[in-house]
């Protein structure tokens, strides 16, 4: 089951390392304009068209205070392989575990 966040609800907090080893959460961007967008696998050419899409349009929305946080249900390596090679403008959460797919009930594909 999928759960999206109603407007003004408060999102399920967690901490976690980036592909850069910086902490990531929900706290960071409290007040802020962010989206935390959920991905399958690094190798999936979908997700990967996807992420190339949100890396070109990213510059003009940070530009205008709007953030993004991508998380992958791979390894860190195995997006570096995959992903890595966008050099996307924003964090990338690894999370092989899915634990992070858990806290926002969302299912693995």
């Amino acid at each position: 089951m999928t759960k999206r966040l109603s407007k003004n609800e408060i999102t399920p907090n967690f901490s976690t390392a980036d592909l850069k080893d910086s902490i990531q959460s929900p706290d960071l961007y409290h007040g802020k304009k962010w989206m935390l967008s959920f991905y399958r696998y690094a190798s999936c050419a979908m997700c990967n068209l996807r992420e190339h899409q949100l890396t070109l349009e990213y510059g003009s929305w940070e530009e205008k205070g709007f953030r993004i946080l991508g998380v992958f249900e791979s390894s860190a390596d195995s997006i570096q392989q995959n992903v890595g090679k966008q050099n996307a403008p924003y964090p990338i959460i690894p999370n092989p575990d899915l634990s992070l797919y858990q806290t926002y009930s969302l299912d693995s594909s």
